[in-house]
This record gives structure tokens, C-alpha cells and sequence, in this order.
């Protein structure tokens, strides 16, 4: 397995680990034995709480380059919205009726 180490350089010093397993479309960033994230052709896995971007309305409206998919938090709608490329309303509350 490749694991390339990387060290911080902010107030305290963390390492991070990058293992990309052989045979295996699966890359896991760790710090110290724990895996953080794990990523895989299909799911990634964080171990902890996913944090998104904090944007009023109008930030999230003048967003360029988006890709579909992309999340952030509107703090004007207190809601989560994902991107979905579509013309007239491109970006769309996270909602039980559309996931």
C-alpha cells in the first residue's frame, strides 16, 4: 500500500496519513490509527461530523464553476441546498420529497 505521510504546519504539529490499498479503488485519510475519511468508488465514510459551507442566499446565487451535487448550508433559508445544474432553479433545498 502507498501511504505518503503529511505533516501540518499549524499551531500543532498533526500527522496525516494518504493509503491508497493495493488491488482496491479505496483511499483513507488517517490521523494516527484512526481513519478520518474513507473514500470509495460508491460511499465515503467520515468518522466525523461532515461540515458544509455557510452562505447567505445571495453568496450561494453568485457561486461559479458548481459542479451537480455540490451542498452548502443557506443560513437566509436555514436549510441545506445542493446544486443541481438545472437553468431556472439551480440550486434546491435538501428535502424528504427530493432525495
Amino acid at each position: 500500500a502507498y501511504t505518503p505521510i503529511i505533516t501540518s504546519s499549524g499551531v500543532t504539529a498533526k500527522e496525516w496519513k494518504f493509503a491508497l490499498e493495493e488491488q482496491s479503488d479505496t483511499l483513507k485519510l488517517q490521523s494516527g490509527s484512526t481513519t478520518k475519511v474513507e473514500f470509495t468508488d460508491d460511499v465515503s465514510i467520515f468518522s466525523n461530523r461532515v461540515r458544509f459551507q455557510n452562505l447567505t442566499t445571495a453568496e450561494i446565487t453568485a457561486l461559479t464553476g458548481m459542479a451537480i451535487g455540490d451542498t452548502v448550508y443557506n443560513t437566509t433559508e436555514k436549510t441545506l441546498c445542493f446544486y443541481n445544474g438545472e437553468a431556472s432553479n439551480p440550486w434546491q433545498k435538501v428535502s424528504h420529497a427530493n432525495l
